[in-house]
C-alpha cells in the first residue's frame, strides 16, 4: 500500500482523535513507524492492521472508516504532500477527476513495485460524471470518500453515488456518479 494511504490514516486520526490516540494505536498494533512516507510502498498487512484496530476502537465499521479518511485524504494529506500535482490536475471538481488518473500514474510511477487503481472518467456531461476505479484491494469506500474530498477541495457541493458495483460489472471494479448540486441563484436586488 502506498505511503501516502497509511500517512492519511494518521493525519486523519490524530486531527479526529489527537496524538494520544495515534500513539496509541501504534502501541496496540505492534506498527512502529513514526510517520510514513508518501512515495514508499508499505505491507497492505499494515493498512489492514491499523484500520480493523481503529474500526474496533471506534466502534464503526472499517468501510465507513475508509470513507471517512477517503474525503479527509484529498483536502489535507493530498494537498499538503503534492501541491503542484494537486495544481496540475484542474481548477474545479470535473477538470480535476478527468485528470486524476493520470496524475495518479506519474505519482505511483517511482514507487517500486507499486499496485495502483485504474481510474477512467466513463461519462461527462455538465453536472454529471461517473468515475471508474479498479484495484486488486478493492477499496471502493476509500475511493468514494476520495471523490466527496474533492468536492471539499474546491469548496464545491457534489454528491457521490454508487451505481454499479463489482457484482455487476466485474469483482475488482466499481463505478461512481459524480453530481454537482444545483446552487441557488443569488437573488436580485430591485
Amino acid at each position: 500500500m502506498k505511503g501516502i494511504i497509511n500517512q492519511a490514516i494518521q493525519e486523519y486520526v490524530v486531527h479526529t482523535r489527537g496524538d494520544e490516540a495515534w500513539w496509541k494505536i501504534r502501541e496496540e498494533t505492534g506498527i512502529r513507524e513514526v510517520s510514513f512516507n508518501p512515495s514508499r510502498d508499505y505491507p497492505d498487512e499494515w493498512t489492514a492492521r491499523l484500520l480493523d484496530h481503529l474500526s474496533a476502537d471506534s466502534g464503526r465499521i472499517k468501510e465507513d472508516l475508509l470513507r471517512d479518511i477517503g474525503r479527509f485524504l484529498v483536502p489535507h494529506t493530498l494537498k499538503r504532500v503534492y501541491p503542484t500535482y494537486i495544481a496540475l490536475a484542474g481548477n474545479d471538481v470535473f477538470s480535476f477527476l478527468a485528470r486524476v488518473g493520470l496524475i495518479h500514474r506519474k505519482v505511483v510511477s517511482c514507487i517500486p513495485n507499486a499496485k495502483p487503481p485504474s481510474i477512467e472518467v466513463l461519462e461527462r456531461g455538465e453536472d454529471r460524471m461517473v468515475v471508474r476505479y479498479r484495484s486488486e484491494r478493492r477499496l471502493f469506500a476509500l475511493f468514494q470518500g476520495l471523490l466527496e474530498g474533492v468536492g471539499d477541495l474546491f469548496d464545491r457541493p457534489i454528491t457521490v453515488r454508487e451505481i454499479e458495483t463489482n457484482g455487476d460489472i466485474g469483482e475488482n471494479e466499481c463505478r461512481f456518479e459524480v453530481s454537482l448540486v444545483r446552487q441557488p441563484s443569488p437573488a436580485r436586488s430591485v
